[in-house]
């Protein structure tokens, strides 16, 4: 396989995309990356194109939508504790005893976002 050309990899480079990202692009392993980059002289990207894509961005940049199944992170604590977990007027209880979300969210096993 003859990969893509220089200009390519070159304007895939300077617009953030990592080794790794262009392995994936492509279908193929970093090994191989990185021998095209040797192979075509494709030159480093400069230090202000190394910025990260953005991970809800395609490579085009088009907004990429995660799959959800449209359930809250309450939701599904609410689905794993069962009869332990029951809401008032007054809020949420655990195993009888007041609690707030973040306890809730714990008992059941499940994290943030922010936490993984």
């Amino acid at each position: 396989m003859a990969g893509p050309t220089k200009e390519e990899l070159t304007r895939l480079r300077e617009s953030g995309l990592t080794r790794e990202d262009l392995a994936a692009h492509y279908d193929v392993g970093v090994s191989t990356i990185r021998r095209w980059i040797k192979e075509k002289g494709v030159p480093r990207p400069t230090p202000n194109s190394r910025r990260r894509r953005m991970p809800h961005l395609s490579l085009n940049g088009e907004i990429i939508a995660l799959a959800d199944d449209g359930k809250t992170l309450l939701d599904k604590a609410r689905m794993t504790l069962g009869a332990r977990f029951s809401s008032h007027k007054d809020g949420y209880h655990l195993d009888g005893k007041p609690a707030n979300v973040s306890v809730i969210i714990h008992a059941a096993g499940l994290k943030f976002r922010d936490e993984t």
